[in-house]
């Protein structure tokens, strides 16, 4: 088996419900990413989504990956690892590279006619899970909606998002607990601060919700970078510190482990692919720390926490696939995560939705996590959300905004002929044939994605730090 072409095909949709954090209250009302597939000389093809940036990074790594044998993806790996080395596997080229690692995981598994979680020996398909609601715009009547029907599907553990009002988030915090509360035993709390304060911010803030809840762990008190300042948060506070989302390979972790920085070690697909992420995993399970999975499209991530030894719970963003164009061989059941036996990570495309949905560029006003930047005030003190902060949050989840109607994104991909393609590409009726071509970003679009930044301040209502006295 030879990979012949690596294809990608930018997308954006709108999403059910506002997501923010404490950089950005408004929210979010749309999620792009760009679906990437692999071909082969065989009819067997790896899937994967990646992010926006990553077809920057697939560009520069494909060279590693035609005309070799995708089952020795292991190998293929470090070769791509070796490639970046002088920058090294961080920002776009990490992106790339871990979605070509997972469609490579993906198409292995495919190719042994196995789901991933059994060719990984995983001893059960279930993975327990906790609902994350990305919930910071949402108002308490949306939060209690969203909460309840997670616990009514099982989960009994719950994450918040927190950091710009801390009595405005115990009361949030009470409402998920109360919404979750099953014959009166009260669910796992755990609360993200998304980075946002400084380490002694963190003690303060975190001593005051510990005085009336019982937390299961707070997540990215500090700044990633603060590993000093983490270990001092953990130190000086009842609940566990989660933390390593954002780093990118196993080597950023090592300083954790040495200087006490988690008590548990997030781990997650961006972590340079499943297999980056299995590295960390197995770091963590060394230094006798559990680990916690972070969310993922179509939850594909659950197939590698089903394999770990030491994973502990993994984050569920919603009950159901929320990306339109895919499907996904797996379920919610009692609070897990169940795995289906679909060969590789069980996900299929619809080609029809895929083209309505497909973009050159997505608008970066409305779409994706973390476009907003880091909010000020981060690690100094706290802005709470500004009224246009607030409007904003109220719009319905799929509603646009004065800021995000630039003309210079969110265009439709593609034209009649490129249409025709995808469906070949996607369509049932040609899966046996070698795939055509899939429309991508041209070199001007490309550079348009990359310097595309939002405007300073107003346009969001973004704050400026308040006076001091």
């Amino acid at each position: 088996m030879k990979i012949t072409e690596i294809r990608t095909q930018l997308f954006e949709y709108p999403i059910k419900r506002r997501r923010g954090d404490a950089h950005d209250p408004g929210g979010r009302s749309h999620q792009n990413g760009a679906l990437v597939e692999i071909l082969t000389d065989t009819e067997h093809r790896g899937f994967a989504i990646g992010s926006v940036n990553s077809v920057f990074g697939i560009a520069r790594l494909k060279r590693v990956l035609i005309g070799a044998d995708p089952r020795q993806n292991a190998g293929l790996w470090q070769s791509m690892v070796n490639t970046i080395f002088k920058s090294g596997n961080n920002g776009v080229l990490n992106e790339g590279l871990a979605a070509l690692d997972i469609a490579l995981w993906d198409l292995k598994a495919k190719s042994y006619g196995e789901p991933l979680w059994r060719l990984l020996g995983a001893k059960s398909n279930r993975v327990l899970a906790y609902a994350s609601g990305g919930d910071m715009p949402l108002n308490d009547e949306q939060l209690t909606a969203f909460y309840g029907h997670m616990a009514s599907l099982g989960f009994r553990a719950a994450k918040l998002k927190i950091g710009l009002d801390i009595e405005e988030d115990a009361h949030r915090l009470a409402l998920v607990r109360d919404v979750m509360t099953v014959k009166g035993k009260p669910p796992a709390l755990m609360v993200d601060a998304s980075e946002y304060w400084s380490a002694k911010q963190a003690v303060r803030r975190i001593a005051r919700l510990e005085q009336e809840f019982d937390l299961t762990w707070v997540e990215e008190p500090v700044q990633r970078a603060d590993y000093r300042g983490l270990a001092k948060v953990s130190s000086h506070i009842r609940a566990p510190v989660c933390a390593g989302e954002n780093l990118k390979n196993v080597l950023e972790f090592q300083t954790y482990i040495e200087h006490g920085s988690a008590d548990i070690v997030q781990v997650g697909r961006m972590m340079s692919g499943f297999t980056g992420a299995m590295q960390v995993g197995n770091l963590a399970y060394a230094n006798g720390l559990p680990c916690a999975g972070s969310d993922s499209e179509c939850k594909v991530f659950a197939h590698v926490a089903a394999a770990l030894p030491n994973h502990m719970i993994l984050e569920v963003h919603d009950d159901e696939v929320e990306e339109p164009m895919l499907k996904a061989d797996n379920w919610i059941e009692d609070g897990h995560v169940v795995l289906g036996d679909s060969p590789g990570l069980g996900m299929t495309v619809d080609c029809d939705i895929l083209k309505a949905h497909a973009v050159e560029a997505p608008r970066p006003g409305r779409s994706g996590a973390g476009w907003s930047g880091r909010r000020p005030g981060a690690g100094l003190m706290e802005v709470p959300a500004t009224d246009e902060e607030r409007r904003i949050a109220a719009l319905p989840a799929g509603e646009t905004h004065d800021a995000d109607q630039s003309p210079r994104f969110g265009r439709r991909a593609g034209n009649d002929r490129q249409a025709w393609r995808c469906n070949r590409i996607l369509s049932p009726a040609h899966a046996g044939r070698r795939p055509q071509i899939w429309s991508r970003p041209d070199r001007n679009e490309w550079r348009g994605l990359a310097g595309a930044r939002p405007q300073a301040g107003g346009s969001r209502g973004h704050p400026a730090l308040p006076a001091l006295p």
